[in-house]
C-alpha cells in the first residue's frame, strides 16, 4: 500500500500502486514528473522538496471492538515509511445496546433453528426446529385423524407416530423456540438496564 503525501499531508491512499491516480493528482499540482508504471523497486520516491510516495505500514491497536472504535488514520511521515496508526475511541452507550441487541437476535435465531430432543417411543429423537420444518410438524398434527398413525425419518431413523407422539413432538419444538426466545428477552433485559460500557461489556451473548 501506498500514500502520495505533499506538504505534510496525504492526497491519495492508502491504496495499491496506481500510477494513473497518482499521475493525476501531480497533474493538479502542477508537477511534471514521470512515475514508472510498475511499483518502484527503491522508496520513498521523491518527487520533490515537498511531494513524496511512500508505502504505508498500519499500527492497528489492541482494543475491544464490543464498545470500542478505532480513530483514524493518523500519519507519521519522519521516516522512509509512512506510518498509520489509530487512536481507541469508547462507543456512545445508546449505539452499543443498539448493536449488542442484534447480536442477541442473531445468536437467538441460530438457538432457535439449532434443532432439539424428544424422547418417542423410548427413544430420543433429533426435532428440526428450522421454521419450515415446524410447520411440516403442525400442519400434520392438524390434518391427523385422531386414530391415525404417520411414517417420519428422522436423523436416528424412521418411527411410526400416533397423532398423541406427534404432538409431543411437536410441544417439544414450540417449547425450544419459547426458550431461545426468553433467553433473548433476558439479555434485551440486561442490555436496557446497563448504563455503562463496562456494564455491557460483562454481558454474556453466548450463553
Amino acid at each position: 500500500m501506498f500514500v502520495l503525501v505533499h506538504k505534510g499531508r496525504v492526497l491519495v491512499g492508502p491504496m495499491a500502486w496506481n500510477r494513473a491516480m497518482f499521475d493525476g493528482n501531480l497533474e493538479k499540482l502542477k508537477i511534471n514528473f514521470l512515475l514508472p508504471r510498475a511499483e518502484p523497486a527503491e522508496l520513498p520516491l521523491v518527487i520533490n522538496e515537498d511531494t513524496v510516495i511512500k508505502r504505508v505500514e498500519f499500527n492497528y491497536p489492541v482494543y475491544n471492538q464490543k464498545t470500542h472504535y478505532l480513530e483514524g488514520p493518523y500519519w507519521n511521515h519522519e521516516g522512509p515509511v509512512s506510518i498509520a496508526f489509530y487512536e481507541v475511541k469508547p462507543q456512545p452507550v445508546e449505539s452499543v445496546k443498539v448493536r449488542l441487541k442484534e447480536i442477541v437476535a442473531e445468536n437467538r435465531w441460530k438457538k432457535e433453528v439449532a434443532g432439539t430432543k424428544a424422547l418417542v417411543q423410548g427413544i430420543e429423537v433429533t426435532v428440526d426446529t428450522a421454521r419450515g420444518s415446524r410447520d411440516v410438524f403442525v400442519q400434520k398434527y392438524l390434518l391427523m385423524a385422531d386414530d391415525s398413525v404417520v411414517g417420519w425419518k428422522f436423523p436416528e431413523g424412521w418411527l411410526q407416530l400416533t397423532k398423541a407422539e406427534l404432538g409431543a413432538i411437536v410441544q417439544a419444538g414450540a417449547a425450544h423456540v419459547e426458550s431461545a426466545f426468553a433467553w433473548e428477552a433476558s439479555k434485551v433485559n440486561l442490555i436496557d438496564y446497563s448504563n455503562t460500557l463496562e456494564d455491557l461489556d460483562a454481558i454474556n451473548l453466548e450463553e
